[in-house]
């Protein structure tokens, strides 16, 4: 409530708000699990012509996720894409996770290669990805992920081991 508090006194004393304020109150919101607030301050950045940016994006993307919102975390995506705004790992982490959250992984695997083609994938993302498919039961493509992570000279760790193990047991791929 503070971060919220504050962003009213600076409104009321007539301070311009910015990008960083904004960004820092969505933050705080995502970090008290209230996607709904930040979703409102990002709409009242947009109202106001505060322009957002990347750090914005993916702190209003994060809380979406943490909330469930795959949809509306899909949605910010593509504003980006039609703002133009700059992806970093952070951005595709937020939108692999959340549609790993739903087993969605074809949509997953789409903005998995368009990471890895602006080589912007690190295990976190791969791992998402695995999970994505361990959900859908795709153990086919939850393995060559994992291989993937091996090629890369990437450090594999338990979550993207075990997500693999339990697609590969829901496809009914234990030998």
């Amino acid at each position: 409530k503070t971060a919220l508090q504050m962003l009213s006194v600076m409104a009321q004393a007539r301070v311009e708000l910015n990008a960083i304020t904004c960004s820092a109150a969505i933050s705080a919101c995502e970090k008290g699990g209230d996607w709904e607030k930040a979703v409102k301050i990002f709409g009242a950045m947009l109202q106001t012509k505060v322009d957002p940016d990347t750090i914005t994006y993916n702190a209003t993307m994060s809380a979406c996720n943490r909330g469930g919102r795959w949809m509306k975390v899909l949605e910010l995506f593509g504003q980006m894409v039609q703002r133009n705004i700059q992806f970093d790992i952070f951005t595709f982490g937020a939108a692999i996770s959340a549609c790993a959250g739903e087993g969605q992984w074809e949509k997953a695997s789409q903005l998995l290669s368009l990471a890895m083609q602006r080589q912007d994938a690190n295990t976190v993302i791969l791992s998402a990805a695995i999970s994505a498919c361990e959900k859908a039961g795709k153990w086919e493509q939850a393995l060559w992920l994992l291989r993937a992570i091996a090629r890369g000279n990437m450090k594999m760790d338990s979550i993207s081991v075990n997500a693999t193990i339990s697609a590969c047991e829901k496809g009914g791929e234990w030998e």
